[in-house]
């Protein structure tokens, strides 16, 4: 039998249960899309719908990635079902 080969794989995932969640609803009441809605644009408005939530989650609940190496089980006679 040959080498058996490794599949690698990476998951995304962040830790929400270590959130802060009166300091995340802070700083999105304090974003300026709930400070300054009477001076947008229609793309200003897009802009600032999607940006604040997204930076302000980033801070809050980082993206971590996991990188994992699994042993191919079809090498060994084994199968998934």
């Amino acid at each position: 039998m040959g080498k058996v080969p490794f599949t690698k794989s990476k998951v995304s995932y962040r830790n929400v249960s270590a959130m802060n969640l009166d300091a995340l609803r802070a700083d999105l009441f304090n974003s300026d899309l709930c400070k300054n809605t009477d001076m947008f644009d229609v793309n200003e408005l897009v802009i600032c719908y999607n940006e604040p939530p997204e930076s302000t989650i980033n801070r809050h609940a980082p993206l971590l990635e996991l990188k994992r190496s699994l042993l191919g089980l079809v090498n060994l006679g084994l199968t998934l079902k």
